[in-house]
């Protein structure tokens, strides 16, 4: 759930499934491991769904926004820069975003973007957006795509507030272009800038990148404490950009893992009086009408936002895995067949476009 769901390390015990989530978004949903999940195993690892997932990914591209050892610093410059870059490829029909705990994990020791091209060719990655600092004031950026050349780019960063967000969006367009892969209806959303300023936004990124450690650490006291820090940021960037969803999202997730609900329901409630179309990203919107529907309200349309959310983007793995958790987690005698296989058929999409992932291998995990 929450911010783009990520609970970022599979710690799978007997009755659930901690995934790793989308690009930046961190957040502490479970997908249950009810009665029926050996039905639904098996029929989404079958040969039927996995060709049909095959299919649908024709023509498409896997993409990975890399920040380059070195310059990892969540909160620095580039890390931002990078993240605001990666948040504009889930825009895309033609790509498929590699999450943003796979992609740090995979490419965790690349110092160069030669080393980054050999673990994307391992990886079946086919296109990359490598990102690095170049001081003092500036970032670069290098395009790569298959064996072609290297296309580099220095971003110059001047000495205003606003200057790596609007270098970032700049370069998400340019990006977009580069890969023939810009969509019409929502060009507007990749060239606006997120409603923040960019002392809120490291402010989240660091504490997202808090929250995606979390469920490493065994220590209970030690994960509510970190939660606590995690939650006094958040204030802080919602003092900052009172309009920045993310932040509020980012905010929930802790209260998920703290498990209080009451204050977890207040949390979208507060999100969800905030969202406005004309400054927020559609697919954060959609996201949180998903999260407020399913933990706030728990009505009937519970499924609608994130099968929007698909439309957008047929591959975003938050939407996959938050529809699979809510079927899975019905009543076990108001689970049908139908619903087993619907369920069946979006994990095998997880699986096939996400295959590095923490939730595929929990999914492919007995």
């Amino acid at each position: 759930m929450f911010f783009h769901q990520l609970l970022i390390a599979a710690t799978i015990a007997s009755t659930m499934i901690a995934p790793s989530v989308s690009p930046s978004r961190p957040r502490t949903a479970r997908l249950s491991r009810g009665p029926v999940w050996t039905d639904f195993r098996s029929l989404a690892m079958s040969e039927e769904a996995q060709r049909s997932a095959k299919e649908m990914l024709e023509d498409k591209k896997r993409i990975a926004v890399v920040v380059l050892a070195g310059s990892q610093d969540p909160s620095s410059d580039v890390s931002v820069f990078g993240t605001l870059v990666r948040e504009g490829m889930r825009f895309s029909e033609q790509l498929v975003l590699v999450d943003t705990h796979t992609t740090d994990r995979l490419f965790a020791d690349c110092t160069t973007v030669d080393a980054a091209r050999s673990v994307a060719k391992k990886h079946d990655i086919e296109l990359l957006v490598c990102c690095q600092s170049r001081e003092p004031s500036a970032i670069e950026m290098v395009l790569v795509q298959n064996d072609a050349a290297a296309d580099p780019t220095v971003v110059s960063i001047n000495e205003t507030d606003d200057a790596v967000i609007t270098a970032a969006m700049k370069t998400r367009t340019r990006v977009m272009n580069t890969f023939d892969a810009l969509p019409a209806k929502n060009r507007n959303a990749i060239e606006s800038a997120p409603n923040a300023s960019i002392a809120a936004i490291k402010q989240w990124a660091s504490a997202a990148e808090q929250l995606r450690n979390v469920v490493t650490i065994q220590d209970a006291a030690k994960r509510k404490e970190i939660c606590q820090e995690i939650l006094s940021i958040t204030d802080q960037a919602i003092a900052d950009s009172p309009g920045f969803l993310e932040a509020y999202l980012l905010k929930a997730s802790c209260y998920d893992e703290l498990g209080d609900e009451q204050r977890l329901k207040q949390t979208l409630s507060d999100a969800y009086s905030k969202r406005d179309p004309k400054r927020d990203s559609p697919l954060t919107i959609l996201e949180l009408e998903g999260d407020y529907a399913r933990f706030a309200t728990r009505g009937d349309n519970v499924m609608d936002s994130y099968l929007a959310l698909l439309e957008q983007n047929p591959t975003d793995l938050t939407a996959l895995w938050s529809l699979i958790d809510i079927i899975l987690s019905r009543v076990p005698d108001k689970i049908t067949k139908e619903d087993i296989a619907e369920a069946s058929n979006l994990a095998a999409l997880l699986v096939a476009s996400h295959p590095d992932s923490n939730v595929a291998t929990a999914i492919q995990t007995q």
